[in-house]
């Protein structure tokens, strides 16, 4: 909060913390107790204004990892997910208001995500990558991506940018 929130005037009483070093299963569900009752909902889902992600090398995004692909649909905003390389326990919001967000903005950098981002905007890997998932069901998605000391910046909204993005990506060496 001190870092960030505090810095564009959002009041402390507006943040909710996810408390990690808690036991997972009771702060999933007491985290998606907290937003079913703050956040606006549609159809039961709550519907954020704004989403930030990044993607992993894997596909994973918001902590749902490849194996992990029922988190896309869980009934609940908030869930434990397990990082499948270190073990370590997560809490993940799910796919359900990732997708239901008024705004869903992936924020990706560096050489090492080329690859797995053309992977990403192919339709017909959303059944592969949770990032992709999210990326074609999304209400409103955009695409943030720029290489590791360049300033060009990427912003992805519609399919003239996906042909410029893709041809970028195709000079690189992958």
């Amino acid at each position: 909060y001190r870092l960030l929130f505090s810095k564009v005037g959002i009041p402390a009483s507006h943040y909710y913390r996810i408390v990690g070093e808690g036991a997972p299963e009771e702060e999933a569900k007491q985290y998606s107790s907290i937003v079913k009752t703050t956040v606006p909902t549609m159809d039961g889902v709550p519907v954020f204004d704004f989403v930030l992600l990044g993607i992993g090398e894997d596909g994973h995004t918001s902590s749902i990892f490849p194996d992990r692909q029922e988190l896309l649909t869980a009934g609940e905003p908030y869930e434990v997910s397990v990082n499948p390389y270190n073990k370590t326990v997560r809490i993940c919001m799910t796919g359900r208001p990732l997708i239901e967000a008024r705004h869903t903005c992936f924020l990706v950098t560096g050489e090492n995500k080329c690859s797995i981002l053309k992977e990403i905007l192919d339709k017909n890997k959303e059944e592969v990558y949770p990032a992709s998932y999210i990326w074609h069901h999304a209400r409103n998605p955009q695409l943030y991506a720029s290489h590791e000391n360049e300033a060009v910046i990427f912003c992805i909204t519609d399919k003239f940018c996906l042909v410029e993005l893709s041809q970028y990506l195709s000079m690189r060496k992958m």
